[in-house]
């Protein structure tokens, strides 16, 4: 779970350094992640 909040963190960071233009590219991609872990934890 540290590692997961890691990796998350180090692409919000590295989406910010270009002047948050790479945070168009990088939050899509989390979202989209994060919603995939999401239904594989919780159960219907």
């Amino acid at each position: 779970m540290a590692r997961c909040g890691l990796i998350v963190a180090a692409l919000l960071v590295a989406g910010s350094i270009p002047l948050f233009v790479g945070l168009a590219a990088v939050l899509p991609v989390l979202g989209y992640a994060t919603w995939h872990l999401y239904t594989r934890v919780v159960q219907r």
